[in-house]
């Protein structure tokens, strides 16, 4: 795609930065935006200028100036990446911020936004609400149990000085306290728990898990199947996922689903056609949640990444169009974005997510040409968790965007360093 030839070059992207600006290289690489898409040779007189690194077959010299590999530098990497990396959002990490906002985004950013076109679009207003929880006794005695076992973990890898090395597993015990906040379940009854005989964050993950969200890979098969037919299946219902491990006569709610419930029994009381929209990162916990919001009685579906087109499209068109469909349950990574859904009102984020553009994605799937009423947005939190950790790591990150993309470069002074310590600390 690099080596196409083109007169005109675009790239279209609702979110051109999310965790780190060197993701940003492949647009500017592929743009071709002077000079920091390009290498340069440092040695003195040396005009090379290329897209890419070639060398010779022992990687010795250049094929376009002769000169050695370690005269050669990539201009974001020295201006951007490297400062950032290095001194973080001070300093010369500060400056780069500056350079690539001015340097980068000014040069070649077409930015839209609701703000900028309001009075072509005239849309409902939308409130955005954080309700804090805490955990009862029984939930905290297990979050702090799972706390206090990450953090050592934490703590061996930072003393052992092999902390980046591991940077896969500490995402895998952030996701298990994360879990641990939305119901102690998804942490006893995962896939990995019941593998290695108990509870708790496992130290050595045993079941799969995703490289982009760092989170358990699903199974495939459907919530429930029929178990009719031969073999004693009795014509029964047979669970799957997280509930199929889970002793349903002694299932308990949690802390977030029962806010959820408060929520949707209010929405429902206020305005009786109200519709709702539940995101959450974990789709085993939407499975709880689809069970809960069913023992009450409340018609949901669910939508998650693992479905075919068709049914997919089954579930759309059953939350829009079915009347006594109140509530849709959506993976927050398959669903927050390419979606509409105006016939919903009010939204649901289960649990804070590291990118806060990700859930401002997930609103504005309601938040659109075509609503008619005010959106109502609540975002849960439990208090003295890794969650409230989250959300400032989000205000840090939104600074970012709006210190690069949105143009407000003293937002910058704001942020520090070591986000993942941060996380750990005491």
């Amino acid at each position: 795609m690099m080596a196409l030839h083109a007169q005109h070059r675009w790239c279209l992207s609702g979110t051109p930065l999310q965790n780190r600006v060197g993701e940003l290289y492949s647009l500017v690489a592929f743009l071709r935006l002077e000079p920091h898409a390009y290498y340069f040779c440092k040695a003195p007189g040396c005009n090379c200028k290329c897209r890419e690194y070639r060398f010779d077959a022992n990687y010795s010299k250049c094929e376009y100036c002769g000169h050695g590999p370690v005269q050669h530098y990539s201009r974001f990497n020295r201006d951007v990446v490297n400062p950032i990396r290095k001194y973080g959002y001070i300093g010369a990490g500060r400056n780069a911020f500056v350079t690539l906002k001015r340097e980068v985004f000014d040069k070649s950013l077409l930015r839209r936004t609701k703000e900028g076109r309001a009075q072509e679009m005239v849309l409902p207003p939308k409130l955005i609400t954080l309700e804090a929880n805490f955990l009862d006794d029984t939930e905290m005695d297990f979050y702090q149990a799972i706390y206090t076992q990450s953090q050592a973990e934490f703590g061996a890898y930072v003393q052992a000085g092999t902390l980046l090395n591991n940077y896969a597993h500490i995402f895998d015990l952030l996701t298990r306290l994360r879990q641990s906040v939305d119901h102690p379940y998804l942490v006893m009854h995962s896939k990995r728990a019941i593998e290695e005989g108990g509870g708790g964050a496992a130290a050595t993950p045993s079941a799969p898990i995703c490289n982009l969200c760092y989170e358990d890979a699903t199974d495939p098969e459907p919530l429930t199947q029929g178990g009719g037919g031969g073999g004693g299946g009795g014509g029964g219902v047979r669970l799957k996922g997280i509930l199929g491990r889970l002793d349903m006569a002694q299932f308990r709610s949690s802390t977030k689903m029962e806010a959820l419930m408060e929520e949707l029994h209010a929405m429902s009381e206020a305005d009786p056609a109200a519709k709702a929209i539940v995101f959450s990162q974990f789709v085993s916990f939407l499975d709880l949640l689809e069970y809960r919001i069913q023992r009450a009685g409340i018609k949901v579906v669910k939508l998650n990444g693992g479905m075919s087109v068709a049914a997919r499209e089954g579930v759309l068109n059953s939350f829009k169009d079915d009347f006594g469909t109140k509530v849709i349950l959506i993976s927050l990574k398959a669903g927050g974005v390419a979606l509409n859904l105006t016939v919903a009102s009010h939204i649901y984020l289960m649990d804070p997510w590291w990118n806060p553009a990700a859930e401002y994605q997930a609103i504005d799937r309601a938040h659109r040409l075509g609503q008619h009423k005010p959106i109502r947005a609540v975002r849960f939190v439990v208090r003295n968790t890794v969650e409230e950790r989250i959300i400032r790591l989000q205000d840090k990150k939104r600074l970012v965007f709006e210190g690069t993309v949105g143009g407000d470069i003293g937002s910058l002074s704001q942020l520090s360093e070591d986000d993942l310590r941060f996380l750990f600390q005491n």
